[in-house]
């Protein structure tokens, strides 16, 4: 038997690194195109930019199906990368592998394209308006990506829940942090409104089951037992037994100004992954996992305890290898050493 020759872009990424394993596993012949070297010593390298038509071209030849993934994240709060990244080179890839005759391109895209839904579950009434533009390049990604369903390729959108998981690490270290050093860890308002999350490791087998799938096709994937922020997190600092607990803060109280630090860059938040840290957010996945024939493994709280586990486990290596993704590396910057240290007096 063959093997299915895949591209994954963006495989040296926190997801990228995932679904690459998973491919490992199931015997896919694996190429990356990262501007990082990936971990993995079995899988053929690329290393360059998403933009450049000739590298996609290069990166193309003789691939099956191509597993898109890079994307400049929130935290970069620079509309013209975004542009560039999410779009253009959405674009580039895309036109690549149409040319080359790629049978599946499956996209992964991000839930940011919804905004802060009025009516949830998100995906059972689709309005999309993205509050900042990381979410709106993503969306102009997703409007390009869906005219290329006319060619010969079967294409699959991916949008996914907030994603955990081991090596995940980024401003969800700020909060294993806290809670691993006894501080206390908030919410805004009373954090009773239903908030999910999905497992790397579950995303990356829906992923790759999307490959199989004919035609266009659109999926909104998260774990199927989810509580609300305020539960889920009340029962990460319950396993993790430090003395951290969850406090309140209203949300009109820190909202405009900590908004205000992300602008000029005090904070190291998106806007809106403060907009949305007390809004419900969540997707009734279970069709869309039925048609992808998986069963989500993990809930929010097995999300949140193996994501904590992990990091107490590797904390002492964080830094020590230079080339990382965003999501890969702890938040960091004297904004949150002067935040700590408020919270150990009080």
């Amino acid at each position: 038997m063959i093997a299915k020759r895949a591209l994954v872009t963006g495989g040296s990424g926190f997801l990228g690194t995932e679904i690459t394993n998973r491919l490992i596993a199931n015997n896919w012949d694996i190429t990356i195109l990262d501007l990082n070297k990936p971990k993995q010593p079995e899988v053929n390298f690329i290393r360059g930019d998403i933009r450049e038509i000739s590298v996609c071209n290069i990166a193309v030849q003789d691939i099956d199906v191509v597993f898109h993934n890079v994307a400049q994240v929130p935290l970069a709060k620079d509309k013209e990368l975004f542009k560039a990244v999410n779009i253009d080179g959405a674009k580039a890839i895309l036109d690549a592998s149409a040319e080359s005759d790629v049978k599946s391109f499956v996209m992964t895209s991000s839930s940011a394209v919804f905004g802060l839904p009025k009516n949830l579950p998100a995906n059972k009434f689709p309005e999309f308006f993205p509050v900042e533009e990381y979410g709106k390049a993503k969306l102009a990604g997703e409007a390009q990506i869906s005219d290329y369903h006319r060619s010969r390729m079967d294409i699959s959108i991916v949008r996914p829940r907030t994603i955990l998981g081991p090596g995940r690490l980024g401003l969800f270290s700020i909060l294993f942090n806290w809670i691993s050093k006894g501080l206390d860890v908030f919410v805004f308002g009373d954090g009773e409104k239903p908030y999910q999350f999905i497992h790397a490791s579950d995303l990356a087998a829906g992923i790759e089951n999307a490959s199989e799938l004919k035609g266009f096709n659109t999926l909104n994937l998260g774990a199927t037992t989810y509580g609300t922020l305020r539960s889920d997190l009340e029962d990460l600092c319950k396993y993790a037994n430090t003395g951290s607990r969850v406090r309140t803060i209203p949300a009109g109280l820190v909202q405009k100004p900590l908004l205000l630090a992300s602008k000029i860059g005090l904070v190291p938040f998106a806007t809106y992954q403060l907009l949305l840290y007390s809004q419900a957010m969540y997707f009734d996945s279970n069709d869309d996992w039925a048609l992808l024939n998986y069963a989500p493994k993990y809930s929010n709280r097995d999300c949140l305890r193996e994501t904590y586990d992990w990091y107490k486990a590797n904390q002492a290596a964080f830094g020590e290898n230079g080339e990382l993704s965003v999501h890969q590396k702890p938040a960091t910057g004297l904004s949150l050493k002067i935040l700590e240290t408020f919270l150990k007096t009080i």
